[in-house]
């Protein structure tokens, strides 16, 4: 007997099927919801933009490398977030985040368990306490076909994660020379 979490998961599935398979601009795609827009226009975090029913549904598929390449693009080359990989089959994304202090950085990591469980997607995560604290994050989906990896989940949880921290007031107002390659500074 099928439960109405299955008929939503079948629905995602389908909508997911959908919105890969085919040109964004027929996909089931809309805003993200109004509190995390920049500035009040249509574009989500970082100018990304996710279709409705993630934060619905539980099983994703795994982006496909062309795919990833393209969404990721934003991410990595000007917030840092960094694609990793232990083997071929268990990509997941990465970032590290400075803080100016213990505070800035607890606050942070108790943004990210809302965001975890807002939208039923969680990360694991280190802070490490010093003058400077450091909060590392890293993101996998885990239930799709295929095991492990990238999906649309990841990137949308990047997405708001590094939204939050550039309007929170979090970064230090200088940068430890020891960190420079963290924050991409040249020497």
């Amino acid at each position: 007997m099928r439960n109405n979490n299955d008929n939503i998961n079948s629905f995602g599935r389908q909508q997911i099927r959908n919105y890969t398979q085919s040109d964004t601009s027929a996909a089931p795609a809309t805003t993200m919801p109004e509190e995390v827009n920049q500035e009040g226009t249509q574009e989500g975090p970082l100018g990304l933009r996710f279709p409705e029913w993630i934060k619905r549904t539980k099983v994703m598929p795994r982006l496909t490398e062309e795919d990833l390449t393209e969404r990721l693009h934003p991410l990595t080359d000007k917030y840092l977030w960094q694609k990793m990989s232990r083997s071929t089959e268990d990509d997941h994304l990465y970032r590290r985040y400075v803080f100016k202090g213990p505070r800035s950085a607890r606050r942070f990591v108790a943004f990210l368990m809302q965001i975890e469980e807002e939208y039923d997607h969680h990360t694991a995560f280190t802070l490490s306490s010093e003058k400077r604290p450091v909060v590392q994050v890293l993101t996998q989906t885990h239930v799709m076909d295929g095991g492990p990896g990238i999906s649309l989940k990841d990137l949308h949880l990047a997405a708001l994660t590094e939204q939050h921290y550039r309007s929170g007031n979090y970064e230090p107002k200088t940068v430890d020379p020891t960190l420079r390659d963290v924050w991409n500074l040249s020497s």
